[in-house]
């Protein structure tokens, strides 16, 4: 089942990487009673997630939090370790900005935005979105239609295409 606009976020934790130590977040912890930006991406080092994506969320992420969200994450399938050093790489502030991983795809897969291109080395990745979600319900998803390219899922887009009305 493909999440959409009024549809409950999938209860999962997924991990990230502070410092030297893998890190669970807990379903509630991340987003009940929280506003929270999630933008999905199918890898770290991927040339659109780096060059496009990551670049447009550290651009938008004042605008957000002016918004009222309160927490901005970047999911993606790979382990905590290379998600780690992609952010690294990129200078991602991670007080700013949390990287998320769901190695193991399970979010993905029961959000529904899951997708395999072997050919090419990419398994059990994440389709390319971005969205608003205020208490585990979604309020506004954009999804690419397309991985090769970042319009609706940048963040100055989910700025733009998001009711921020409750």
């Amino acid at each position: 089942m493909k999440i959409s606009e009024g549809s409950e976020l999938p209860r999962f934790s997924l991990l990230t990487k502070v410092n030297d130590e893998i890190l669970e977040i807990k379903y509630e912890d991340l987003f009940i009673s929280k506003t929270v930006a999630l933008f999905g991406m199918p890898g770290a080092f991927t040339p659109t997630c780096s060059r496009q994506h990551l670049p447009s969320i550290i651009e938008s992420e004042k605008d957000l939090k002016k918004k009222g969200v309160d927490i901005i994450g970047i999911l993606t399938t790979n382990d905590p370790h290379v998600l780690n050093a992609w952010g690294k790489a990129n200078n991602v502030d991670l007080k700013k900005i949390i990287l998320l991983c769901d190695p193991d795809a399970k979010f993905t897969e029961a959000s529904g935005l899951m997708f395999s291109v072997p050919k090419i080395g990419l398994i059990r990745r994440s389709m390319r979105y971005a969205m608003i979600a205020k208490n585990g319900i979604i309020l506004s998803l954009q999804i690419e239609e397309s991985r090769s390219y970042c319009k609706t899922s940048s963040g100055q887009a989910l700025i733009k295409n998001t009711n921020w009305q409750d």
